[in-house]
């Protein structure tokens, strides 16, 4: 049985009408005008021109009728067209007759309707005009003693708006006709029944809810105006269809109707109406009580089963988890995140169910020994091949905590789920296996020339899956932000702040802190410019408040909705499985399955690392509330490492630009003494290391010679230092102008606070020589020191030691696109 087929009670009449009222209330007034809800009528009069109910007319002049659905002539003029053999195009220009909807009355005025559109009298006037006074029509009406005649009364079918064609019979012309012929067919047809159940006389674009109980009619304005919010389109042909299956059997509600063996659009209509109608009487304490809940009715998307979870006890207590921890979670993978959870506690329940004689059904017998059992299980599904190591771990951790939370919760107290389940029935700490290392590689951040390749390759991504996907790749490269929070970016998300630069306004969804302003480069505030050009042309009626930047695809007229990260995601995996092998520097292929949108984030945060950003202003950037989970987007491998300062130390110079190589190169072959010089190397001065003793002992903060680096024995540099050498040698010079050009300083304190010409040559020269030595190196030679820079200079801290500040240029992070 599917959730769409699930029962309910049976009410009564008194009850059916009083929950119709209280449905009808939650459709706004506004809305039944939108849609021409005729209460009176009890017709639905659609507009043409809904963006979600709207019909198209027959393209045959003076027609009028809605077409029918994914055609271009509504079925008579289809019918008529398929008899007369001619093509369509000549059949819609030379029919030029005008076709007349519904019944007209009788012209005299009286409410009897008239015979036929070339005799527009009634038939008791026809009769006059022709055999009594045998006069053209206009003398006839013209006559003071032709006079109208009184109506025969309503069609006695229900859903009938027209009016009787003679005395005897009951019906209109039309329904006539049609019982005849179903009262030949079936002699003891009930005529009463038959009356309540048969359909109108369609016109038009009405859809007649006339002859529905009080509760499916309800059920169905609601769910049209549910199916409007969430900008679901509703075809004129199914939503007829659906009112003339509910009148026919009058279903008391909408809920009671089968949904097997329907046509597609016919059954998501139905179970769409199903569905609207379950949450409005949802609430979470009755949708707690279900296997099966809808996320909708806890404010999060889609649904969580608890189905297999087969101990009922154990069920009960993961639903009342679940109710507990709902409430704390945000963003559109709510239920993904939940249902992992629940799904942990299913290996769990099978483990219980496969292990113990009574399948795990009686709480109070669970101890240790059933603890073991399933920790036994998982190692022995990850032997076998059928769980990952990294999925047992998570298995572990999340059942550890899990169970941890019931208990805290007090679900072990008398008259709970786990009333009576023993203490050493937990995960302890040592049960859960450690998590699989990555080894050396900076987490799932990509190489640079893996990106650069990816870049190169944009514009296909455009050919293959549209423009709005294309900018959001780009700006997920650009900006370092989760896919979710790029993909529904408002319009609205750019400008410039008190210094003139460009910031990204953004919401970190995850975390629920709204608002966020990220500083971004020129080129990627051009790249949102564009398209929000873009965006206001494809919605131009749309206000700016309510539009996004990036737009989904399909059910998104007004363009109030973001383009669906799942969507994006699906769209760049097809993209990237179909580009050439990407290739690492070294040569080898880098995986494919590696590169994720979520992997973007990682090489913001890597990239940043690598050209010195600090960790505070990094984990800013990436608006962490923690620095360690920063420090997590990017790490360096102690090995690379090693072999980084090993390349590093034949370049390195004293502060004459000599190479010292000679005094480190008896300690390469030595271990311990790479582990040495590595610890020696984070004594650091801004401009390379420092070997006094005493500094060293100090941790590098009592320097007997006040940090005069530049006529210091004890100093030496090497090329990681190069940026930080200019910088310091800008200054200098920027220093020595400014206090040149200062007045009202007395000699001595200009001579004091003026840098020395030794110290700004000592420092030029060690950069030319630096320079010089990169100059004479082969393009593979400095293609791996400069990798090894990028290394060091990635674990490497600032250091602050009472020396002039140096103003660090700000990279320019982003890459070129094609």
């Amino acid at each position: 049985m599917t959730l769409a087929t699930l029962p309910i009670p049976r009410q009564s009449d008194t009850d059916d009408e009083a929950a119709a009222a209280a449905l009808l209330e939650r459709v706004p007034e506004e809305f039944l005008k939108e849609i021409g809800w005729q209460a009176d009528r009890q017709v639905l009069e659609l507009p043409m021109d809904h963006p979600l109910l709207g019909w198209k007319p027959c393209r045959v002049s003076g027609c009028g009728s809605p077409c029918r659905s994914g055609g271009r002539l509504c079925l008579p003029c289809e019918r008529e067209l398929a008899a007369s053999g001619m093509d369509e195009d000549k059949f819609v220009a030379r029919r030029r007759k005008t076709r007349r909807i519904g019944v007209a009355h009788c012209r005299v005025g009286c409410p009897r309707p008239a015979k036929s559109q070339r005799n527009p009298l009634c038939d008791a006037h026809s009769f006059q005009q022709k055999f009594t006074y045998r006069l053209p029509l206009e003398e006839f009406l013209a006559r003071p003693d032709v006079v109208p005649l009184p109506s025969f009364g309503d069609c006695d079918v229900v859903a009938c708006e027209r009016v009787r064609y003679g005395k005897k019979t009951g019906f209109c012309k039309a329904h006539g006709v049609r019982w005849n012929a179903a009262s030949r067919a079936s002699p003891d047809l009930d005529r009463e029944g038959w009356c309540r159940t048969i359909g109108p006389i369609l016109e038009r674009n009405d859809v007649v809810l006339k002859g529905l109980t009080p509760l499916a009619r309800a059920q169905v304005l609601y769910g049209l105006h549910d199916r409007c919010r969430t900008e679901k389109k509703t075809l004129l042909s199914e939503l007829r269809t659906l009112a003339a299956e509910l009148r026919e059997h009058q279903v008391t509600s909408v809920v009671g109707m089968d949904t097997a063996g329907r046509r597609r659009q016919r059954r998501t209509l139905l179970e769409s109406l199903q569905l609207s109608y379950r949450r409005a009487n949802a609430t979470p304490a009755s949708e707690a009580t279900k296997d099966t809940w809808d996320l909708h009715v806890f404010g999060h998307a889609g649904f969580l089963h608890f189905e297999e979870i087969t101990q009922p006890w154990l069920r009960k207590a993961a639903q009342r988890w679940a109710e507990e921890d709902l409430p704390n979670r945000r963003g559109d993978s709510v239920a993904s995140t939940v249902q992992a959870h629940i799904n942990h506690l299913v290996r769990l329940s099978t483990s219980l169910r496969l292990q113990r004689p009574d399948e795990g059904m009686d709480v109070r017998r669970l101890g240790r020994d059933d603890i073991t059992a399933f920790t036994n299980r998982l190692a022995y599904l990850e032997s076998r091949g059928d769980i990952s190591a990294n999925l047992r771990h998570q298995v572990c951790s999340h059942v550890r905590r899990t169970l941890i939370r019931m208990r805290v919760l007090g679900l072990t107290r008398p008259g709970k789920p786990l009333e009576g389940l023993a203490h050493d029935f937990a995960l302890r700490e040592e049960d859960v296996p450690d998590p699989v290392e990555r080894g050396d590689e900076p987490g799932r951040a990509l190489p640079l020339e893996v990106l650069r390749a990816l870049c190169d390759a944009l514009a296909s991504l455009e050919e293959a899956s549209g423009r709005d996907i294309r900018v959001a790749t780009e700006l997920l490269i650009d900006t370092g932000r989760r896919p979710d929070e790029i993909c529904q970016l408002p319009w609205d998300c750019l400008r410039k702040d008190g210094d003139g630069g460009w910031v990204l306004l953004w919401d970190n969804i995850k975390s629920q802190r709204l608002k966020r302003e990220l500083p971004i480069t020129a080129a990627t505030a051009s790249l949102i410019e564009e398209q929000q050009k873009v965006a206001r042309d494809r919605y131009p009626a749309t206000s700016t408040k309510k539009l996004k930047l990036l737009h989904r695809r399909t059910r998104n007229v007004y363009g109030h909705h973001g383009l669906n990260d799942d969507w994006m995601t699906s769209q760049h995996r097809k993209w990237v499985d179909n580009l050439p092998p990407l290739k690492l520097n070294t040569g080898k292929e880098f995986p494919k399955e590696d590169v994720i949108p979520y992997a973007y984030r990682h090489t913001y945060a890597q990239r940043h690392a690598d050209a010195g950003v600090p960790v505070d202003v990094l984990s800013e950037l990436m608006d962490h509330d923690s620095l360690a989970v920063t420090q997590t987007y990017y790490r360096v491998g102690e090995k690379r490492r090693r072999e980084a300062v090993d390349r590093l130390a034949r370049h390195q110079l004293d502060r004459h630009g000599s190479p010292v190589w000679r005094e480190v190169e008896s300690l390469v072959n030595n271990e311990r003494a790479r582990h040495l010089r590595h610890a020696i190397g984070q004594v650091a001065v801004p401009f390379g290391a420092c070997k006094e003793p005493s500094n060293v002992q100090a941790g590098g903060g009592a320097c007997p010679f006040r940090w005069q680096c530049g006529g210091c024995d004890h100093f030496h540099t090497d090329p990681s230092y190069l940026p930080e050498l200019r910088a310091y040698l800008d200054d200098l010079r920027r220093t020595k102008e400014r206090v040149l050009a200062a007045t009202g300083l007395d000699d001595w304190a200009r001579e004091r606070a003026i840098p020395s010409e030794e110290e700004i040559s000592r420092i030029k020269n060690l950069i030319d020589r630096a320079e010089t030595n990169l100059e004479q190196l082969s393009p593979t030679e400095r293609a791996e020191l400069d990798e090894a820079i990028t290394l060091v200079r990635r674990g490497r801290r600032t250091v602050h030691l009472g020396m002039p500040g140096v103003r660090k240029p700000s990279p320019d992070l982003r890459l070129e696109r094609p």
